[in-house]
């Protein structure tokens, strides 16, 4: 290499090392909250100026090292655009590992918020993580991704997710569609009355309506709230032929069946006489 050109990039590199060695001096004087505030801002901007050829991999772990330690006590804007910086050097797998439970979760969310293809590598582990939290949140950034590579593992521990009353399962499952169907339909025969109550809930709202069959033999389970349930989704998935199913349920024993049936019958009974507007 012509020495025009080594020569500037030696030197840029001395002064980028240079920059985080004085900053770190300077840092050590300052109060605890002056001190993570500052070297979060600077560090970022100097890493987002940083020229991408520096690949020196003990000055890579020097600056990473640092910056890990860092991460913990950060949270809000510093703690995303840390999380910017490590996404693009390629370190996001290790910050996840480092931080806090809250903090790996609010990662996920912002992750998936920005529908990040790059991150999935880093969020596919957090699918076993042993926060509850963790795993949903990885679970619907991978859902808003909505790529094969993240889809794929997402659906594999879908079964265990629906177990747990959590909205934001529910919006997983929304962002899923058509792709979660068919873990829906085996809930429907699960023991766990309350894991059918939520299987037929979102296939009530993601189901065709050619796959309303599927939920007839609910209309007969032993649980009052899954038939009352059943009654609900087959309204609202609009198919006329499920009108007999639900017809003989309005005289349930149940006030809360009773209830739903007439309201779904009533959905799917086409007006004989419709108002004609003047």
């Amino acid at each position: 290499m012509a020495p025009e050109v080594w020569i500037p990039l030696l030197l840029s590199s001395l002064a980028f090392l240079l920059f985080f060695w004085t900053l770190q001096k300077i840092l050590r004087r300052s109060p605890q909250n002056c001190r993570t505030w500052l070297f979060a801002q600077l560090a970022s901007e100097a890493f987002e100026v940083a020229p991408p050829w520096i690949r020196d991999p003990r000055a890579q772990a020097q600056v990473r090292q640092s910056l890990l330690a860092l991460a913990p006590h950060l949270e809000g804007e510093m703690l995303e655009r840390l999380r910017r910086i490590f996404l693009h050097w390629g370190f996001q797998d290790e910050l996840l590992k480092k931080l806090s439970s809250p903090q790996r979760a609010q990662a996920a969310f912002h992750l998936g918020s920005l529908k990040v293809e790059e991150a999935i590598s880093a969020l596919v582990p957090l699918l076993q993580d042993r926060d509850f939290s963790v795993r949903t949140q990885a679970a619907l950034a991978l859902a808003k991704i909505d790529q094969e590579e993240s889809v794929t593992p997402l659906l594999q521990i879908l079964p265990e997710l629906l177990r747990h009353p959590d909205p934001q399962v529910l919006e997983i499952v929304y962002f899923l569609g058509e792709r979660a169907q068919p873990t829906l339909l085996r809930s429907l025969r699960d023991p766990d009355a309350e894991l059918r109550i939520r299987a037929v809930y979102l296939l009530g709202r993601i189901a065709k309506r050619e796959d309303a069959p599927h939920l007839y033999p609910l209309l007969q389970d032993s649980h009052p709230r899954v038939r009352a349930h059943t009654c609900a989704a087959l309204g609202l998935m609009s198919y006329p032929p499920a009108k007999e199913k639900i017809k003989g349920l309005r005289n349930d024993p149940d006030p809360r069946v009773q209830s739903k049936a007439q309201e779904a019958f009533l959905r799917l009974t086409p007006l004989e006489n419709p108002v004609q507007a003047t």
